[in-house]
Formats: structure tokens, C-alpha cells, sequence
């Protein structure tokens, strides 16, 4: 029971950290996909001279702040809830670390096909950039990787509360 506490602490201060970055991350790609639409505008408009590469690295923001942003939202204690059947607190444990068993086991395979389609993307270039395109996949490696951790956490959560609660009953 204490080492699976000790492992809880050690998830609670890498999801901690991987929260805050992914938040930045989010935020940067959101707020330079807003200043360079607005450039957009301008050149194009106003010095009838459109920016080609805009398209293509406003995309390359979507996409990171798309897969990287839900990072932040994945918190061991608060998360989307509909309370459509009420459950015993035992039962409700029950099926919470089933559910987050089964995405730990999504974002397991997630993770992993991301990695091998950002090395197999990595040579290919953007038409107009020249940037790799592994880019967009790495934004989704790092974005399961990182909810992979706070599912994690989650999930060790629901187990000590299964385990808690049987000697609770005793």
C-alpha cells in the first residue's frame, strides 16, 4: 500500500509540472494562431501580398494546442461526471478503475503509434515550410503521453479506494 502511495505522489508531481507545461503550450499555439490570422489579414487585405507559410504553421498550432491542451484536464479528483445511475461508493471505485483502465490501454496504444508515425513522418517535408511533418505527430505523442500519466494517477486513486473500503467494511 505505501509503495503504491509513493508511486501516487510521484504521478501527483510529474502531472503537476506536465499540466502546467501543456497549459503554456496550449496558450502560446492559441495566442501566435491569433496574431499571425490577424498578419494575415493585413498582408492580404492591405498589401495584397498573402503569407504562404501562415496556412501551414497556423495548422501545425491547431494541432498542438488540439493535442496537447487536454493534458490540463485530466486531474485524478475532478473529471467529467454524468450522473445518470447512482452507485454504491464501492461499485462507483469499481467501475471508475475499469473506465480508466480501459483508456490507460487506448492511451498506451496511442502513445506508441505515435512515436512510430512521427519516425516514419519525420523525413517527409511540408510543401511550402519545409518543415517535417513528424511535427504533427509528436504534438500527439506528447499529448497521450501525457493524459497516459494522469489516467495512471487516477486510476492507482480508484484502486486504494477499493482496497481501503474492503478493510473500511472489516
Amino acid at each position: 500500500m505505501k509503495a503504491i502511495k509513493k508511486i501516487i505522489d510521484a504521478l501527483s508531481i510529474f502531472n503537476d509540472y506536465s499540466r502546467k507545461i501543456a497549459g503554456i503550450i496550449a496558450l502560446t499555439a492559441l495566442s501566435s494562431m491569433s496574431v499571425l490570422y490577424f498578419l494575415q489579414v493585413i498582408f492580404r487585405y492591405f498589401f495584397h501580398l498573402p503569407l504562404a507559410w501562415l496556412e501551414e504553421t497556423c495548422v501545425i498550432g491547431l494541432v498542438w494546442m488540439a493535442r496537447v491542451g487536454p493534458v490540463g484536464l485530466v486531474k485524478p479528483d475532478k473529471f467529467l461526471k454524468i450522473d445518470l445511475f447512482k452507485f454504491k461508493p464501492k461499485l462507483a471505485s469499481i467501475i471508475n478503475f475499469f473506465i480508466s483502465l480501459g483508456v490507460v490501454f487506448i492511451l498506451t496504444i496511442l502513445t506508441v503509434q505515435s512515436v512510430k508515425m512521427t519516425f516514419v513522418s519525420w523525413p517527409q517535408k511540408l510543401a511550402i515550410t519545409g518543415w517535417s511533418r513528424g511535427i504533427m505527430f509528436l504534438a500527439i505523442f506528447v499529448g497521450s503521453f501525457g493524459m497516459l500519466f494522469g489516467f495512471l494517477e487516477r486510476m492507482l486513486n480508484d484502486a486504494i479506494e477499493i482496497i481501503t473500503y474492503k478493510k473500511a467494511q472489516a
